[in-house]
């Protein structure tokens, strides 16, 4: 009886952190995706988590490394269109999974402008994490 009780709470508890991936770009050299679940807003600012899946089509990433995911926390100045990586995380599986290669937190990071009307993936993430979408 205590046995099942808590492989169904271990249950509960894996299944919710398993992340939500929503697609929001697609390009012949990566899709990109966002955990909408993972927005955290303080003042101004965002958090958020992000996926990116490198197509097959590209070898490495950086010289050495066969990397195909990379799943990231990126802030959002919400006022002031700008964002910072603060920590990445590169796999050697799609999705996330597999083993991970390097990872590297960079919390004092500088923030790179998001130029409004680009639509290119910083400008994308920025509204959804600012809630800025049309």
């Amino acid at each position: 009886m205590h046995k099942a009780t808590l492989m169904m709470l271990l249950s509960v508890v894996s299944s919710s952190a398993v992340a939500e991936w929503t697609l929001v770009q697609t390009g012949k050299e990566s899709n990109e995706y966002v955990d909408l679940a993972t927005i955290r807003t303080s003042g101004n600012l965002a958090k958020m988590w992000t996926l990116t899946n490198i197509s097959k089509n590209i070898k490495n990433i950086r010289v050495g490394e066969k990397s195909f995911t990379v799943k990231a926390v990126h802030e959002y100045d919400c006022k002031k269109p700008q964002s910072r990586l603060l920590f990445a995380e590169w796999y050697n599986d799609y999705m996330g999974t597999g083993r991970i290669d390097h990872s590297s937190k960079s919390p004092n990071s500088k923030w790179k402008a998001v130029i409004p009307g680009s639509n290119n993936i910083r400008e994308i993430r920025w509204k959804i994490a600012c809630g800025k979408q049309n």
